[in-house]
């Protein structure tokens, strides 16, 4: 739904605006006007003559994308468009996909001008977001990669704190809604090892987030999210915002600010022991790809600069991989994390062994892999292979030849 300074711009019939408002379904309005009037009438006469037909498409797609209709995630989604080509959330093509996608929007402009400027950002950054479609992609086609290096080793230090009472454990259904809800009682990593690609690391991803948000760490520089938005409307850009204006001149992609939940995962996955720069800034990427794969419209729920310019706000090492005004090939993400080698975990920082959950103790030896460093039980790591890059073991010199490598690593 497409509202310019409390001007319901919509697609459909009179009485079926109505009928969304009777049904609480949208908000009342002080007027209302159809799509090609309102165009025609209060935008088009402020374009240069070039610009209509090139804003026009971007301008219709906002008009005809849904939004929630009560609650939070329900499941169920409106349009004020009679064509919307949007389905309900959790469902593709009319088939329920287990996941909790989204493409909803409730995008609020308080002048012709913002919409304006907003439709030439959004057009300017085309380039961009087609930048991070790729690496979005490249980082779901490498997901075992970064599952390995920092989502299980993340989820399984986060299970650690919950089942050491040092943290609380998430309840109810996820914040994402049915389809990334996790049963917190099992083994979140072993539970996942069957399930496709895309559906690990979107529940690996909303079970991290669902960890902040019960917990609600006091994460730094958080107030730097504040005045982004049009009062709370999470699509809703502040167009006279100092961090808007700069993302919008860099013709970088932008949809909802400066992500918040971005900042916050990365933050909490310092409190639970991930502070190296390169853990955290994959962990970055797989925000990013999260993200993009929870699409509102014609862009992604957070875009690349919006988590990353969080993700450094939080942890400044991450600037070793991000650039303002650049999107990278997710082919040069991967070959600077796999460039640099492992550290060596030390042996009093796990109790269990995180790929079969045995306790350690005098008959259940501890055992280093030497490509990623963690540790693991005898039978969990009885494995063999060169390893390019061992782990760095601090006082030790490199070790050569086939070496102990976790199952992980082993199948990488």
């Amino acid at each position: 739904m497409l509202t310019v300074n409390n001007i319901l711009v919509f697609d459909c019939t009179d009485e079926g605006v109505e009928r969304l408002v009777r049904e609480g379904k949208i908000r009342r309005f002080a007027s209302k006007l159809p799509k090609a009037t309102f165009w025609s009438t209060h935008v088009a006469p402020r374009l240069a003559a070039n610009e209509s037909a090139l804003l026009l498409p971007t301008f219709n797609d906002w008009v005809a994308a849904p939004i929630a209709s009560g609650g939070h995630m329900p499941g169920q989604f409106v349009s004020v468009s009679s064509s919307s080509p949007f389905v309900p959330a959790g469902r593709l093509d009319g088939v329920p996909t287990g996941l909790a996608l989204q493409s909803t929007q409730d995008k609020i402009f308080t002048s012709v001008d913002a919409l304006i400027i907003a439709l030439r950002g959004h057009v300017a950054a085309t380039d961009n977001r087609q930048k991070e479609e790729r690496l979005a992609l490249d980082v779901l086609a490498n997901v075992k990669m970064f599952e390995r290096y920092v989502l299980d080793r993340l989820i399984v230090n986060i299970q650690r704190a919950i089942t050491n009472k040092e943290r609380n454990r998430p309840e109810g259904e996820s914040y994402y809604g049915p389809g990334a809800t996790l049963d917190w009682t099992r083994d979140i990593v072993a539970s996942l090892a069957t399930e496709l690609p895309l559906t690990r690391l979107y529940k690996k991803v909303a079970a991290i987030h669902d960890f902040c948000r019960c917990n609600r760490f006091d994460t730094p520089n958080r107030d730097t999210t504040r005045g982004m938005r049009i009062g709370t409307e999470k699509y809703s850009l502040a167009e006279d915002n100092h961090w808007i204006a700069n993302q919008r001149s860099l013709n970088n992609s932008i949809w909802a600010g400066k992500s918040g939940s971005a900042m916050d995962m990365v933050y909490a996955a310092k409190q639970i022991g991930i502070n190296d720069d390169d853990s955290l800034a994959a962990l970055a990427f797989c925000i990013v790809a999260f993200f993009h794969f929870m699409p509102t419209s014609q862009s992604s729920t957070h875009t690349y600069h919006e988590v990353m310019t969080g993700a450094t706000s939080v942890h400044e090492g991450i600037n070793t991989f991000y650039k303002a005004a650049e999107v990278p090939g997710g082919q040069d993400v991967f070959r600077q994390l796999q460039s640099r080698p492992s550290l060596w975990k030390p042996d009093d920082s796990v109790q269990r062994c995180p790929s079969c959950n045995t306790t350690f103790g005098v008959f259940t030896r501890k055992h280093h892999c030497r490509a990623c460093g963690g540790i693991f039980c005898a039978n969990c790591s009885k494995e063999t292979k060169v390893v390019p890059m061992p782990a760095i073991r601090p006082g030790k010199a490199p070790e050569t030849g086939n070496l102990r490598v976790c199952k992980s690593c082993a199948s990488g």
